[in-house]
């Protein structure tokens, strides 16, 4: 009987997949694609990142497949893996405000998440907006247009009269700014990652 039509045997699938068996591990992946990717989309809000999360981890599961150990279970590895991924994720997404916002991104239906998922992404996005309103009027508008527009330095500096130096001291500024206010959001976030993977 073909592997992907047998009932899902862990240890015998893992083992094939050590050796290199596609089918083995198409079925490993149908199997747990659907609580990783829910775990994720949890934190990230966005159905694509969630996807693209899971589907990295199970490349790099293929990649390094020969690690594996077929003695204990797969589960802990992937949502551990899930779950460092995630965290990379939302460290970069503070950094990242095109990112940062289709990770806060709360407009999903209410199937794929209940109140207290949108309010960890309410509560987040929040904290982001409360941070870029915090800037000086000028040093908010070179960021909003530099940033979240994506116009370049020199557009920048030619709006709004400035040299492309001032534009560059602006983002800088406001980088140090934001990184200083997000991280404690961010820090919330990987918090409630690890609480929820420990109690899956």
């Amino acid at each position: 009987m073909p592997l992907n039509h047998a009932p899902f045997e862990e240890k015998t699938l893992v083992r094939s997949l050590k050796k290199g068996n596609e089918m083995a591990f198409r079925s490993i992946y149908d199997h747990f694609f659907p609580s990783l990717y829910r775990y994720a989309l949890k934190f990230l809000k966005s159905r694509e990142l969630a996807e693209e999360v899971v589907h990295d981890v199970f490349l790099k599961v293929w990649i390094h497949r020969e690690r594996l150990n077929d003695e204990l279970p797969i589960s802990p590895y992937l949502f551990k893996a899930c779950k460092n991924h995630l965290i990379n994720t939302i460290e970069k997404a503070a950094k990242d405000p095109v990112l940062l916002k289709e990770v806060t991104s709360s407009g999903l239906c209410s199937k794929e998440h209940g109140p207290e998922d949108l309010l960890i992404g309410a509560e987040f996005e929040k904290t982001v907006k409360d941070a870029i309103k915090s800037l000086p009027p000028v040093r908010q508008r070179v960021f909003n247009l530099c940033r979240v527009e994506g116009k370049s330095y020199e557009e920048v500096a030619d709006m709004l009269g400035i040299s492309k130096g001032t534009v560059n001291s602006h983002i800088i500024k406001a980088n140090r700014r934001l990184e200083k206010v997000i991280k404690l959001g961010v820090g919330v976030l990987i918090l409630s990652i690890y609480f929820v993977q420990n109690y899956l």
